[in-house]
């Protein structure tokens, strides 16, 4: 169970950091393209702290159902099953 948490926990942060570090080219590029409609735009820490937030969730959501059904399968019935 452990490994598939963290497998899903792994894959979801490193999907959410990739995310938070393409944010602020983009926000930076807003800023210089429309100045007029976007005088003040940036990224607040509250902003990457939730969306780190959100992709923790999201890892764990992912990995519930999987690890579950790993918990109750019996070691000999999943030895036995390819796939």
């Amino acid at each position: 169970m452990g490994l598939i948490l963290g497998e899903s926990l792994l894959i979801s942060l490193c999907g959410g950091a990739l995310g938070l570090a393409l944010t602020f080219p983009m926000v930076q590029g807003f800023a210089k393209a429309l100045p007029t409609f976007f005088p003040v735009i940036n990224v607040a820490p509250l902003t990457i702290a939730l969306a780190l937030g959100a992709a923790l969730v999201a890892g764990v959501a992912a990995a519930l159902l999987p690890a579950t059904r790993v918990v109750r399968t019996p070691i000999v019935a999943g030895l036995r099953t390819v796939g």
